[in-house]
């Protein structure tokens, strides 16, 4: 798996984004199995963003157990410690006590929600559900998430100030992209 330098706090920009537009992003860019299915908020208007720590479980069987040292620390607090520090999951659960699941591997390559998910990977998650954006194209996706949000902006308000139907603009075409352009010239830049 090819190492990127990656800013630390580059997963940070992400946090204010709607996964919604990070999927436009990353569909338009041909990644189509990036968003979790089935996984959604325990805690509504909760949006997180950060960077993948991947965990792989294995089954428990009792040799396996008694192999890693009993274990039990690992069984009891980590999945709790998951599910109450992000506040995602695919299905909420009364099951208390000693999971049947123990952690194998830290750091590898696993599927969560139905999409790969490396280290180092960026989950973004909102109200709508949990969106992975590949490592390497966490750059990319961002600046393009950005112009995605500045434009819509830039289309609604045009849409208001016209009175006109929003396919006037919508979707962005190189007229829009133009016009777009020279109204970011126009406008004052903000702290000079």
């Amino acid at each position: 798996m090819p190492t990127t330098s990656r800013p630390r706090d580059l997963a940070g920009r992400f946090a204010g984004l709607a996964c919604t537009n990070v999927l436009d992003v990353l569909r338009g860019l041909g990644y189509v199995r990036v968003y979790m299915e089935g996984v959604r908020t325990l805690v509504p208007g909760r949006k997180v963003a950060g960077r993948a720590v991947t965990v792989r479980f294995l089954p428990e069987r009792p040799d396996l157990a008694t192999r890693a040292g009993g274990a039990g620390p690992c069984r009891s607090g980590l999945l709790p410690a998951i599910a109450t520090g992000l506040g995602f999951a695919q299905n909420a659960t009364a099951k208390a006590g000693p999971t049947d699941i123990l952690p194998a591997e830290e750091n590898v390559p696993v599927a969560c929600g139905g999409v790969l998910v490396n280290p180092g990977d960026i989950i973004v998650g909102d109200d709508d559900g949990v969106v992975v954006v590949p490592g390497q194209l966490a750059q990319e996706v961002l600046a393009k998430t950005l112009h995605k949000v500045e434009i819509e902006e830039f289309i609604k308000r045009r849409v208001v100030a016209e009175n006109v139907s929003p396919s006037k603009y919508y979707p962005p075409n190189e007229r829009t992209e133009r016009l777009f352009a020279e109204s970011k010239r126009r406008r004052p830049r903000q702290g000079r």
